[in-house]
């Protein structure tokens, strides 16, 4: 199994779900963050792979365990980078998130291309509306002077 793991800050829905069926199905998970930046810089790369295993870390706390967990760094674009990881058995996890609330959900670029292109099935696991999860403050009715 793969699971995405996206350079902005979320829930980690996406990572939640991976490492539950991880442990569900006895299998092995790859953590991979597709990084931006040139191939070869040992400490940016390095950098980039602690926040990885330090999210990784944060979300195995209480949950059954996972045969093995692995995590990884890979210069290029997100889409290519994990299908070209990927293997026709595999489980691509990827997350979703909304970009505005007035904006309409939408699959995004990376899980477009992903489910297009890789060669196993892939699991689109949305974020929460960040909206949604703000007080609603109650509406006041004014009245005309």
């Amino acid at each position: 199994m793969v699971v995405g793991i996206a350079d902005r800050p979320n829930q980690g829905r996406a990572i939640d779900f991976a490492l539950d069926q991880a442990a569900r199905y006895s299998v092995e998970l790859l953590a991979v963050r597709a990084w931006p930046g040139p191939a070869g810089q040992a400490a940016a790369e390095a950098d980039q792979l602690s926040q990885v295993n330090q999210l990784l870390a944060s979300h195995l706390a209480g949950r059954s365990p996972v045969p093995s967990i692995a995590s990884m760094v890979r210069a290029g674009a997100p889409a290519g980078v994990l299908r070209d990881l990927c293997r026709p058995d595999d489980l691509l996890v990827l997350g979703h998130r909304r970009h505005a609330p007035f904006v309409p959900a939408s699959i995004g670029k990376v899980g477009a291309d992903c489910i297009h292109e890789a060669s196993c099935p892939v699991a689109v696991v949305p974020e929460p509306d960040p909206v949604a999860e703000r007080p609603v403050r109650p509406r006041i009715a004014e009245t005309a002077v």
